[in-house]
């Protein structure tokens, strides 16, 4: 996703990712306050639209911008990794050593080697080991991307029948016509 990036975004030059070693890092994600503070005073939750407001809120000061996505915001990168055969490169460039991707801690692309991936494999490493892929960089640019689904993804039967069941009932848990309308139009 990234190689398509860098290679069709005029304005990037370069993206880098940095992941934490195991057990050895704390995100803002990982902070209890902002599961607290936003679940404490929401009250009940019955369908995922009413989580927008509780996330927005999670944090006092300059709340959060939540965008809702949609099915089609999602596209397809499975099919472009295949053809770059990016898992494929079992031995990186310099010294023809081989690549664990698993100890993998730093990701780097540019614009000025668009088909190299720059990686470190631990944080105190100054200078960037090299993957260059065997594909060009113009078969990134003309890469048709696709939809990663078509339409809503449908939920297996036996959910749906779960997620009805607490529609209705003498003890039902959604009593609400829109809340149970929601469930009732789930695609299954």
């Amino acid at each position: 996703m990234v190689l398509y990036l860098i290679n069709n975004c005029s304005n990037l030059e370069q993206v880098c990712l940095r992941y934490f070693e195991s057990f050895h890092g704390q995100n803002e994600g990982d902070c209890p306050q902002h599961h607290t503070i936003a679940i404490k005073n929401a009250g009940d939750v019955f369908v995922p639209r009413e989580l927008k407001p509780i996330f927005k809120l999670a944090r006092k000061k300059h709340s959060y911008s939540v965008h809702q996505l949609q099915t089609e915001d999602f596209w397809d990168f499975k099919m472009l990794s295949q053809d770059l055969k990016i898992l494929g490169v079992r031995r990186y460039s310099e010294n023809n050593i081989p690549v664990k991707w698993m100890n993998i801690v730093e990701v780097k692309i540019t614009k000025d080697y668009p088909s190299t991936v720059f990686f470190k494999t631990s944080h105190l490493d100054v200078t960037y080991k090299s993957l260059t892929l065997k594909r060009q960089q113009a078969d990134v640019k003309k890469f048709p991307l696709m939809r990663l689904n078509s339409g809503p993804v449908k939920i297996p039967p036996a959910k749906y029948e779960d997620l009805i069941s607490l529609c209705t009932g003498p003890t039902a848990v959604v009593r609400a016509s829109d809340h149970k309308a929601f469930y009732m139009s789930l695609p299954h």
